[in-house]
Parts: structure tokens; C-alpha cells; sequence
């Protein structure tokens, strides 16, 4: 059809409803002589060279290029194709059509099944550990508080625990205290002196009076 109209079609026509009727004449005359003579040759044929739309050179190619596309997968190891899948790789895709049931809706492959479960499963793990992150987070966030509740209750007993002892000794318990503290250190002191005196005369005998001078200062000034 595409040779008759490149032989008749005037070139300076855009349209096919501006072709002259004239030429529209020899064209289907062209045509359907062309037709007779194809159905004469093919009713001569003892034997079909087609089958359907595809000669059987084509049909017997894409049955080696299926069977060579089946013997990879199994020397790979692959996971197995189905049939579809075969097919699909083989012969190629054709948009919004079934391969043996016509037009329609395609189904998902194996492999598009296989990432839609991975993705499911990814987003799964993904809420799964935003959840315990939020809980996570939650813990630690009762844990300092309870904390810093535990801080500022030990802060107020230590408060008021300076408080009772600062009431409970008064300035004059204070003061008495310390001269108590001065008596105990000055009987500590001068003990030290006459075990460290005994211990002088038992060395060197008893000391003269003039040696004993600066003792009875130290002793006095204790």
C-alpha cells in the first residue's frame, strides 16, 4: 500500500482528503489488483509459510531465543522465571495486553512481586524502629526527669538538715564546745610532754635544777 501511494500521491498535498478523486481511483484499482494476484499465488502454495502474522523463521527464532533465555537462568542459578516471564524476555512486552487472553490489565511479575514484599518489608522496619526510637526516647526522657526529681529532693533534706543543725546549737553550745576542744588538746599536749619527760630521765638520769628551768616554763606555758 505504502509503494501505490508513493506512486500516485501528488507531493504537493497535505491531507488525504485533497488528493483528487482521480488518482483515489487508480490507487484502489492498484490494490485490489494487487490483491487478486496475491490471493491467485496463495491458493497455488501446497504448503503455509506463516503462521498468523509471523513467517515460520521468525516463530522458529523466537523459540531458540526462549529456549536460550531458559538454559541461562538454570546455568546461573537464577530463581526461576515463569512462563509469562519467559515469554515477556523472549518476545517482548506489548502495553495493556495479556499474552494469550488479549487486552487487558498486565499482573505484576515475580520480580515486581518480589520488590513490592522487600519495600513492604523495608517500610515495616522502618516504623518499627521509629517506634522504639519514640519509645526510647520516652524512657530517657522519665529517667532524667525522675532524676531530677530525686536531685532536688536530696538538695531540700541536706537544707534542712543545716537548717535544724544551725538552730540546734545555739552561740553559746558553739563556744562551749570549742573551750571544751581547747581543754582536751592542751591534757593531750601535756601528756605527750611527761611520757616524753620519763622517758628523758630514764635515759640520761634525773636533770639538775638548772636543766629543769626550761621544762617547768614549757609546763607551766601547757
Amino acid at each position: 500500500m505504502g509503494v501505490v501511494l508513493c506512486q500516485y500521491a501528488p507531493l504537493d498535498v497535505n491531507k488525504w482528503a485533497e488528493v483528487p478523486m482521480h488518482y483515489k481511483d487508480k490507487m484502489w484499482a492498484d490494490l485490489m489488483r494487487m490483491s487478486v494476484r496475491n490471493k491467485a499465488n496463495r491458493a497455488k502454495q501446497s504448503a503455509s509459510s506463516i503462521c498468523g502474522r509471523k513467517s515460520f523463521a521468525t516463530v522458529l527464532y523466537d523459540m531458540k531465543q526462549f529456549e536460550d533465555l531458559r538454559n541461562s537462568q538454570e546455568e546461573l542459578g537464577d530463581p526461576p522465571l515463569s512462563t509469562e516471564e519467559h515469554l515477556t524476555k523472549a518476545f517482548g512486552a506489548r502495553s495493556g495486553y495479556l499474552r494469550g487472553l488479549g487486552c487487558g490489565p498486565k499482573p505484576l511479575s515475580s520480580k515486581n512481586l518480589e520488590a513490592k514484599a522487600s519495600k513492604e518489608a523495608i517500610e515495616r522496619q522502618i516504623e518499627e524502629l521509629k517506634n522504639e526510637l519514640k519509645q526510647s526516647r520516652e524512657e530517657n526522657e522519665e529517667r532524667e526527669a525522675r532524676l531530677q526529681k530525686e536531685k532536688d529532693e536530696r538538695e531540700e533534706r541536706f537544707k534542712k538538715e543545716i537548717e535544724e543543725i544551725k538552730a540546734h546549737f545555739s552561740k553559746d553550745e558553739r563556744e562551749e564546745r570549742f573551750k571544751k576542744e581547747i581543754e582536751d588538746i592542751k591534757a593531750h599536749f601535756k601528756a605527750e610532754f611527761n611520757e616524753q619527760l620519763k622517758i628523758i630521765v630514764q635515759l640520761y638520769g634525773a636533770p639538775t635544777t638548772s636543766s629543769l628551768l626550761p621544762l617547768k616554763i614549757v609546763s607551766g606555758i601547757s
